[in-house]
């Protein structure tokens, strides 16, 4: 939902007619709504993610004042994603990347996510994948697997992979985790970008590169961990 404020300047009075975004990426609600001359109102702006893609254009608005028809441009930076939150499992794949975890996931125990060579993932509003069953991604060389932030705004930028107890399984290669955070608050016990506590892990040709948190990019705690071939680097402690 997009709030525009709309000023009309104009004598007379304003109406929406019609709105227009890319079809193949989202669908549009236009505002039901009449503006009276010289007054001021909050469009409300509808908009659903209907598929796999990125607007970075805009909303463009027809509207009526008087007896002459207008258009108005509203710059969207958005994406039609695949939009993740709660419980996962199954295979993700390139031609439904980028998924996007727009809210706290977990693969639970007895569960696998499988995901392509070539699949992107982005994390959205300080989110964070949780393992406690078995993640298996295996990127292929020059077609890696990448875990970013999907925000410009710092802010919002998500918190990254956190492997959870001796259940736990996980098989990496050709991966990179890159331009995540770790907010600095009392009580937050997952230092790292990729946090492995307990399991065995065995991490190949990946990278772990340029994020923040009380360690930076991987914290490991009463793990049988070993990483071969990949690089760290660029990554920030607190």
């Amino acid at each position: 939902v997009i709030n525009w404020k709309w000023y009309n300047f104009s004598g007379d009075e304003a109406r929406f007619l019609d709105a227009f975004i890319d079809e193949n990426v989202f669908t549009i609600e236009p505002p039901d709504l009449e503006i009276e001359p010289f007054a001021t109102s909050i469009v409300e702006i509808t908009y659903t993610a209907e598929g796999v893609g990125e607007d970075e254009s805009g909303i463009e608005l027809t509207y009526l004042v008087g007896d002459i028809e207008r258009i108005v441009e509203i710059p969207l930076n958005g994406a039609g994603v695949t939009g993740q939150r709660g419980e996962i499992a199954g295979e993700w794949t390139v031609d439904e990347s980028p998924y996007y975890i727009i809210e706290n996931c977990v693969i639970i125990q007895g569960e696998e996510l499988l995901i392509e060579p070539g699949v992107e993932v982005r994390f959205l509003n300080q989110s964070i994948l949780t393992i406690n069953g078995t993640l298996t991604a295996e990127g292929e060389e020059g077609d890696s697997i990448r875990f970013t932030n999907g925000n410009e705004d710092r802010s919002e930028w998500g918190q990254g992979l956190r492997f959870e107890g001796e259940p736990s399984e996980c098989s990496l290669a050709y991966v990179i985790v890159e331009n995540l955070i770790v907010p600095d608050v009392e009580g937050n016990n997952f230092p790292g970008a990729a946090r492995f506590h307990g399991g065995d892990y065995i991490i190949e040709n990946s990278s772990f590169r340029n994020c923040v948190g009380r360690v930076g990019g991987i914290s490991v705690f009463g793990s049988n961990f070993e990483i071969r071939n990949s690089e760290i680097i660029g990554n920030r402690g607190r």
